[in-house]
């Protein structure tokens, strides 16, 4: 499947990898108005940085920076589900229309973390990426 964006190939590779739900940057409250309390992805994409325009001031290079995190009800759940991310998006080639693109490159991943704030305490894990990309067509 061919994206138009960048961050929109990234969400739709991450469905593909976890049965989890995957959630663009807002995770939605439960049916009940409260805050999830289960395992979910969330991504945080960048709208992209242009690295280099033609003399007519068009994109041709442009690196797209995102954060996928991982939240699990243990450590051990959302340090298997960002491993499970981590896998998949290292290994693909993303695909959006008139840009070629590099496989993703991770950058950096920080600890796992517990949130007290929530009322069923949950454990977040997060692996930041980027994808450098060349126009290919006008």
């Amino acid at each position: 499947m061919t994206a138009t964006t960048v961050p929109g190939a990234v969400l739709d590779q991450l469905r593909v990898l976890v049965t989890k739900p995957v959630y663009d940057g807002h995770v939605p409250k439960d049916t009940k108005g409260q805050p999830r309390d289960d395992e979910y992805v969330v991504l945080w994409a960048s709208p992209g940085v242009r690295r280099s325009d033609d003399l007519a001031g068009q994109l041709l290079e442009q690196d797209t920076r995102f954060q996928v995190s991982c939240v699990g009800v243990s450590a051990a759940q959302a340090r298997w589900l960002a491993q499970r991310c981590r896998d998949g998006l290292l290994t693909w080639w993303p695909e959006v229309t008139g840009m070629r693109l590099d496989r993703p490159e991770h950058e950096s991943s920080s600890p796992t973390r517990r949130d007290d704030d929530l009322p069923s305490p949950l454990f977040l894990a997060a692996d930041t990426y980027v994808v450098r990309g060349f126009r290919t067509s006008p």
